[in-house]
């Protein structure tokens, strides 16, 4: 390996690394900065074969305008094997873990390249449980589905695909459950899981607290909206109507305005990169809505709403006043989400149709102080699942353990 070109690769299965770049803009820019060549792999072609058209004529590369990073899309698994095959790669996997995923796993397993993981948003983690109407045997397939994600690990275990050397994550959380669990330990030991190795890190969110990227003000109430018909959502069986939308958003944005009269402060949404900006910005007529920039809005905040994003992580550390809505009008998730950061994180509550939503915020004082009130329980939450490893940057710790395996 010695005279081949060191590389790090971002493997993702997208239309395009808009998503990915949007998403992961922080931690792709510092790994961007730290080693000479880095670059976006993208198989979505490998995954879709059928899906492309006229295919030969386009491009393999693009380079981003804004971030310079370049992406490579192969057109197919030769063309992806030529490229990696004069290269010492380390590649970072950040695509999925469905049935339909598993060739593209497969096909990573021949080429030598070491894999990582890198989970450093922070914050609690997803449950999934299924809406409460569905038939059991959509339950079942639902299970089934989950299923996936243990596949994988088996057949890593046959090396039929390739495991993590390390996975990074921010969640002292999941450790203490290995740490805790004797099966879990045994399995870890006899190397059984699908990272060889876990290494603690500070979340992204950390990170650029500290690096002081964004200034910190208290102008405006943010919200982080939610997109009603998400994907998740539907997938555990959750129907999404025409009346159950206009109901949650006339609620939604009765809240906003009353914030916004009692506090005077003007009202921004910030939605996630998937969603409809134009749609967004019908049903949020008075306000500014923004797409892409949810970070440097929550550091702007005086007051952030939220239902269930991860987003959220940057305003714990930033020890903002933060609530968390919880309506009936949306899937099983957000509502699960909304509990965890209330039960975990010691997060105001709001039931969006309650009344009480309405007296909850009559008298300001007390509003606010009970606001502030919550904030004390942050700490705790930041030690377990968003600064558990320290005063080193998240990021550091990646490039300097990365670095030992080329």
């Amino acid at each position: 390996y010695m005279n081949k070109e060191k590389c790090v690769a971002w493997f993702i299965c997208d239309i395009s690394s808009k998503t990915t770049l949007s998403a992961h803009s922080f931690t792709i820019l510092k790994l961007k900065e730290n080693f000479d060549n880095f670059f976006i792999i993208n198989l979505h072609h490998l995954k879709y074969p059928n899906k492309y058209k006229n295919i030969n004529n386009q491009s393999n590369t693009e380079i981003d305008k804004e971030t310079n990073v370049t992406t490579f899309k192969p057109k197919n698994f030769t063309e992806l094997k030529n490229f990696t095959n004069n290269k010492n790669i380390l590649g970072i996997i950040n695509f999925g873990v469905r049935y339909s995923d598993i060739k593209l796993h497969f096909l990573l397993n021949f080429l030598k390249i070491k894999f990582f993981q890198i989970s450093n948003i922070g914050g609690s983690s997803w449950s999934f449980n299924t809406e409460k109407e569905l038939s059991v045997f959509k339950r079942l397939k639902f299970k089934f589905g989950r299923f996936s994600y243990y596949l994988i690990i088996l057949l890593s275990n046959l090396k039929i695909l390739p495991k993590t050397e390390v996975k990074f994550l921010s969640n002292l959380k999941i450790i203490n459950a290995i740490k805790n669990s004797s099966i879990k330990k045994f399995l870890f030991k006899l190397n059984l899981f699908y990272s060889k190795k876990l290494e603690l890190i500070n979340s992204r969110s950390y990170d650029i607290s500290i690096l002081n990227e964004f200034e910190v003000k208290e102008d405006n109430i943010v919200l982080l909206d939610l997109q009603l018909d998400h994907e998740d959502d539907k997938k555990i069986g959750h129907k999404n109507t025409k009346e159950k939308t206009l109901k949650h958003y006339e609620k939604l944005n009765e809240i906003l305005s009353r914030l916004s009269k009692i506090f005077n402060k003007p009202v921004v949404v910030t939605i996630h990169p998937t969603d409809d900006l134009n749609k967004k910005k019908e049903i949020f007529p008075e306000y500014e809505v923004v797409k892409y920039n949810t970070v440097e809005n929550i550091y702007k905040g005086f007051l952030i709403l939220f239902f269930d994003s991860t987003a959220i992580i940057d305003a714990f550390i930033l020890k903002k006043k933060i609530i968390t809505i919880k309506s009936k009008f949306t899937g099983q998730l957000p509502k699960d989400g909304s509990d965890k950061y209330k039960n975990e994180a010691g997060v105001l509550q709001i039931n969006l149709d309650s009344e009480i939503s309405k007296e909850n915020i009559l008298d300001k004082e007390i509003f606010i102080e009970k606001l502030n009130n919550n904030i004390k329980y942050y700490d705790e939450y930041i030690k377990q699942t968003i600064a558990p490893d320290g005063s080193e940057p998240g990021y550091k710790k990646i490039v300097r353990v990365m670095n030992n395996y080329f």
